[in-house]
């Protein structure tokens, strides 16, 4: 990415730190938006707009199995690097090579560690954006309940994700079924994309307005804060909930009115208080 600081737009830490938050805990985010369905399910069952990777899934074992099969190909390169690749953990994967490679203290600071990475990346590239290495993504805990718990409360669901609809379907379909979210049941629909020189942002800006259109839509999950900006501008009324993860170092303007947790692990509680109050 460029050096170039567009004024007023801002990467990751410094976006989160500027953004408009409600303050509000996980647990307290996640019941209202419970008691936003349960409070509208009379109108045709309101939607909620759920992203994937990163959001719903965990996607550092796909990127982890991978580059674990480029170091077992890959040409000659720094002993002391090779060594910490092989002994790569789970929690030490970022959401780029360059990322990583800097959590495992390896900064991509010179033109050797610079081609290293470019090398990775290509490899990479070609592999994580297809099914066959979905199967590696895991739900992030109480995800899966968490959508149980909506659709049971009266949501629709659209898993709006920006994975390509060729490539990707699948294996994206498979994973749902595999880990028990609400799919192939009346009231559910998975979104991918369809164009390939769309950004992820395009298409999912794109989607949404047909959606709101056609729904009434309650709330959203996402992890990439452009998504979640552009979403916010066309669905002011909706509770869009930044997914507290992983994401790029895009640059973005503020966010406004917007809502964040780290993730759905008190979802269990919030079921049985969410079913004691109906």
């Amino acid at each position: 990415m460029s050096n170039i600081q567009i004024p007023g737009l801002l990467a990751r830490e410094h976006w989160q730190a500027k953004s408009h938050f409600h303050p509000l805990t996980d647990q307290e985010v996640l019941q209202l938006v419970l008691d936003k369905v349960q409070r509208f399910q009379h109108l045709n069952r309101p939607l909620v707009l759920l992203d994937l990777d990163s959001t719903l899934y965990e996607v550092a074992p796909r990127s982890l199995k991978i580059l674990k099969e480029w170091l077992e190909t890959s040409p000659a390169i720094p002993t002391e690097l090779r060594t910490a690749l092989e002994d790569l953990k789970l929690y030490q994967m970022g959401y780029s090579v360059k990322d990583t490679l800097r959590n495992i203290g390896f900064p991509v600071k010179t033109p050797e560690f610079e081609k290293i990475a470019e090398d990775i990346k290509v490899f990479w590239w070609d592999r994580f954006f297809t099914s066959n290495y979905l199967l590696h993504d895991c739900p992030y805990p109480g995800a899966v309940e968490y959508a149980n718990a909506l659709y049971d409360a009266g949501a629709d669901l659209c898993y709006l994700t920006g994975r390509d609809n060729t490539r990707m379907r699948k294996g994206t379909e498979q994973n749902l079924v595999r880990d028990g979210f609400p799919y192939f049941t009346q009231g559910t629909r998975l979104i991918m994309r369809e164009h390939a020189h769309w950004s992820d942002a395009l298409h999912k800006t794109h989607q949404i307005q047909l959606l709101s259109n056609e729904s009434h839509l309650v709330a959203s999950f996402e992890n990439e804060p452009i998504n979640l900006v552009e979403m916010s501008k066309i669905a002011p009324q909706a509770l869009h909930v930044f997914v507290d993860t992983v994401c790029s170092d895009t640059l973005v303007e503020l966010g406004q009115n917007l809502y964040r947790i780290k993730g759905f692990e008190l979802v269990r509680a919030l079921t049985v208080q969410s079913s004691l109050n109906q």
